[in-house]
Order: structure tokens, then sequence, then C-alpha cells
């Protein structure tokens, strides 16, 4: 048996051999800066409480839309239409969630990963197939699982870059400094959250632990409250702290520039900011009002290519992955739903937006609207189901505590109380007068054609994008998992041939849809570091080492793994 080569010589070896996509020096860099729960509470969105410097800094040396909307109000359902520049309905990930972090049941009949259709990628994986390096920091939740191959990497808050970092690189940096659960106060007896659910008991943990040289620098004394809360110091104390925590997270954006800046990347760098849907409060998060939509939405371009604008055209986060994959040079797959943000032709055209909501946890509901320049139509299809309905996870905050108090003893005023009686079935708001959504024009007759024109450019959205709408979650399930059990990606095929150099190695999927990963390691390595399958792969005659390959279609088991290895026997 031949010696064996050294790790690093096999490894540069094989750089040089393996089809691993084109990566020009000449391709930005690409940074997406994603919040949870938050709205456009910076002072560049003219918000005068809002302590948040670095993020006011970059926009102004970038793009800043003003209208920009997520497709759902909460994160999976959300995020997976982020990720895929496909709306959620689309794919089968519009209930939140699938799955719970520990596996159990989201909420619906079993546990399970979406199946979205299999042509559809999720947009980094688009970019590994030309050369970018792809690494995520913290939350991946997407409704269908985690594929592999979508990933070179998962990373920390410290580690995502360094001097090793030589190549055009996609980061998708997730700081959730401002979810929902960071709303929590640091003093809560976590002995009486919901009778001491550990979950929640760890949150509240975690929290002292974040947070602990947190700068308080809101006075809730300051704030002033939207009409559908009542004047009570434990809602101002809720929204002061989600102050202090975007403040906080200010901090955080800062830390990633200078990182980038650091390592000499920060003028190749695209760099995008916004967030996954609206506030972690009552009556946003949740809710296909503006407050639960409405995101920031910032783009800082590359050196020599600045661009400083302020932009009120309505955008949504559909709109992401194609105007990265334009920014990259990738190709532009016709099914993607959005546009590209930097073609402000395009965005001029754009008369709609459109966005969801259906189960979450426990709650089965169905709810649509459409945005346009100055109205909104929200059209509720389950008419027994109030916004406000009992979420045990929404319900440990404080004022959502506070607010059921106030409703079960008849203290609220007719809109306060609004949100705890079902739904009507259509309602119409005035976005350019009407600041809060408050005074619904459903009823109003001088409103009826607007109505009419908005219905219908809804029902032409809902009959091309609403493909699970109206099926039960359990009949989608067992659309996408067969007698309710996840199908199982096969092992991908593997054919060699040889020429005079090389054994050539071509890898094809035997499940529809499939996406490969390989890996290649000397003999004396069995931790495989999956790179994305391409091409075909060239194999020096002399190869000493093992090649692993494996599938995975989105939402299916990955594969079992096909081995190939000459450490123990000189012919392949």
């Amino acid at each position: 048996m031949r010696k064996k080569k050294s790790k690093t010589l096999m490894i540069l070896a094989l750089m040089i051999l393996c089809a691993c996509g084109n990566a020009s020096n000449k391709r930005p860099n690409i940074v997406l800066i994603m919040f949870d729960d938050l709205s456009t509470k910076f002072g560049v969105y003219k918000d005068k409480i809002a302590l948040t410097p670095s993020i006011d800094a970059l926009a102004a040396s970038g793009i800043t839309f003003t209208r920009a909307y997520a497709t759902s109000p909460v994160c999976s359902a959300s995020r997976s239409a982020i990720i895929t520049g496909v709306y959620q309905n689309i794919l089968g990930t519009q209930h939140h969630r699938t799955k719970s972090i520990d596996g159990s049941s989201g909420g619906g009949p079993i546990p399970y990963e979406a199946v979205p259709p299999g042509y559809i990628k999720a947009f980094p994986e688009l970019l590994r197939r030309i050369g970018y390096q792809t690494v995520v920091v913290g939350k991946r939740d997407y409704n269908f699982g985690e594929p592999f191959t979508v990933w070179d990497r998962i990373a920390t808050e410290d580690d995502w870059i360094s001097e090793k970092t030589n190549r055009p690189f996609f980061a998708y940096i997730n700081l959730s400094y401002t979810h929902e659960g960071y709303l929590w106060p640091k003093s809560y007896d976590e002995s009486s959250i919901i009778g001491g659910v550990n979950r929640y008991r760890k949150t509240i943990l975690r929290n002292r632990e974040v947070f602990k040289n947190r700068a308080d620098v809101t006075n809730p004394g300051d704030l002033t409250l939207p009409p559908y809360y009542p004047d009570n110091t434990i809602i101002r104390k809720d929204i002061a702290r989600l102050y202090n925590n975007i403040h906080f997270l200010d901090g955080k954006v800062n830390k990633t520039i200078k990182k980038l800046k650091k390592y000499n990347k920060y003028d190749d760098t695209v760099i995008i900011i916004t967030s996954d849907q609206g506030d972690p409060l009552p009556r946003s998060k949740r809710s296909l009002y503006p407050s639960g939509l409405q995101v920031p939405l910032i783009i800082k371009l590359p050196k020599g290519k600045k661009r400083v604008a302020i932009l009120d055209g309505i955008v949504s986060l559909i709109d992401i992955a194609p105007t990265v994959l334009n920014l990259a040079g990738a190709n532009v797959p016709d099914y993607l739903d959005g546009l590209n943000l930097l073609d402000i032709d395009d965005l001029k055209s754009r008369k709609f937006v459109f966005a969801s909501s259906d189960r979450m946890d426990s709650i089965v509901d169905r709810r649509r609207t459409i945005i346009g320049k100055s109205y909104q139509l929200i059209r509720n299809f389950n008419s027994n189901v109030s916004l406000y309905e009992r979420r045990a996870y929404q319900d440990v905050l404080p004022s959502m505590k506070f607010l059921w108090r106030e409703f079960e003893n008849s203290r609220l005023n007719e809109l306060q109380s609004r949100y705890f009686s079902p739904s009507p079935d259509v309602e119409l708001y005035d976005l350019s007068a009407d600041k809060f959504s408050i005074n619904d024009l459903s009823e109003n007759k001088k409103y009826r054609k607007i109505e009419r024109k908005l219905s219908h450019e809804l029902d032409e959205w809902l009959s091309v994008n609403d493909k699970y709408g109206e099926a039960h979650e359990s009949d989608m399930i067992n659309i996408m998992w067969p007698n309710m059990r996840q199908p199982k990606t096969y092992s991908p095929n593997l054919k060699i041939r040889e020429n005079d150099n090389y054994f050539i190695v071509e890898l094809q999927p035997r499940t529809q849809g499939a996406s490969i990963g390989y890996s290649i390691s000397p003999c004396d390595d069995n931790t495989p570091e999956w790179k994305l399958y391409i091409d075909e792969l060239k194999l020096p005659l002399d190869f000493e080492g093992t090649l692993r390959s494996k599938s995975i279609r989105y939402g299916y088991s990955e594969s079992e793994e096909t081995i190939l290895s000459r450490c123990d026997t000189p012919d392949i």
C-alpha cells in the first residue's frame, strides 16, 4: 500500500481538481443581518425614542426602505419564505410551527417537516453553486428541516469570519435579542410561569445572563402608547424594555461591522439589515396589521457602488432572495416570487404586496392580506377566532397578562377589547390616514369600490400562491408524508470512469428534487466536511482517502452515506 499523503497536500490537490463552483474575487461579499420580532424602531425611521447609532450610520451610507413588509407575522413561516424566495403557502410552511425545538409537535397533528416542490432550493445553496462560502449564525427556522447542503458552516457571533476567509462569502447573521422571549423581565419569578415549565424557566435565566450588563436607556414615562393599549405602567415597562433590547442589538450590529473592517472586508461587502416580522408585543406579532408585518430594511452597497436613498415604495421580504442572487451574479430562478430591490423601475411598477397567517401554536386560523400604496384589506376566514386567543408563550408577556386581566374585569374600552372578540370577515384600512389601522372602513359604502378592487387582486394572488391554504393540515401532511411518515431520501448513484490521468466520479440523485453533498478526507480523518456536489469530481489515479456522498430532499430525512474508500485496498 502506498504511503498516505498529508491532509494539507491532499486537500490542496482536491481543491484544484474538484468542480467546486467558480469563486470570482470580483463578486461582493454579502452579509444579511436578520433581527427577530422588530418593526422600524430605529432613529433613521424618525423614532425619537430609539437609540441606534450604528444602524443609523449604516443607513446614512445606504438605501433605506420605509415600507417593507414580511410575508407572515410569525418567524418560522416568514423565514421559510425569506430563505427560498417563495411564499410559505406554496412551500407548505405556513403553519407555526411544524415541529418544536425539542422535536415535539408545534401545535399541528404531528411533528413534521414540510416538503417544498423539489425544484425549490434555499438561495444560499444556489450561492454555493457559484463558489460562495455560506455561513449562518444563530436561528435556522424554516419549517422544512435543516438541509445540510444549504450551509458550508454553522458559526457563532465570534467566529463567522476570520483571516482565512479568502473567497466571496454570504453570511446570514441572526441576532435574536429583540425576540419575544427576550422581552420577559429578568426579575420574573420563574416558578410562577405556566406552572414553572422548564422551557420558560430557561428563557428567563438566559435573559438574566445575556442582559446582565445591558444599559437601560429608555424611560417608560417618555413613551407615547398606541390607542389600542390602555396607559399602564406594565405596558410602558414592556415597551421600554424592547427599546433597551434594541439599543443592545445596535451594539451587536456595531460588533459585526467592526469584524468586517478588522479583516478588510467592509468595503467589498453588501450589508442587508431587516427583521422577520413586526414587534414582539400584543396586536403586533401574529397580526396582519402593519404593526405585525412592517419591518426595517436597509442595504449598504460596496465601495464604488455606493447609493444613498430613502425609498417609500412597497417592498416585501420575498424580494431578498432575488436581490442577493442578482448581487452575486447568480442565475435567478423563474420560480422566485419577488423583485430585485435594486431595480428601481421594477419596484415602481409594483402595486401590492401580500402576506398570510395560519395556525400559530395550537390555534387553527387562516388570514390573508393585500397591501397597496394607500389601503390594506384583510380577509379572515375563521370568523370564530380572535387575535388575542390564549397562547401559552404569548401569555407569558407581562403586558399580555395585564390585558387579559383587564378584559376579564371589563376595564378596557371598545378598541382595546376588540381583539379579544372574533375577527370580522373583512377589514379595510386607509394606511395614509389611519396611522394605527384602527378605523375599519369595510362597512363604509364610500369605500366599496376600493374594497372590491383589493378583494379581486387578493383572489388573483390566492389562486396562484395559496396552494395549501384551504387544506386541513393533516391532509397536507399526508400529501407530503404519505401515511404521516417522513419519506427518506435515497443515497445518490455513484458512477466511476477512468482516463489516463484521473478517476472521474459522477453522482446522480435517485430521489427527485434531492441535493447531493460529498466529502473527501484522508484515511486518518473520519470527520467529513460536506461540500455541495455540482459537477463530476476528478480524483488522481494515486488517490488515497475516503469519498463520502449523501442526498437530501427538503423535508425528507437524509439518505445513508455512500462511502468509497481507498485506504485498505489500492483499487477503486
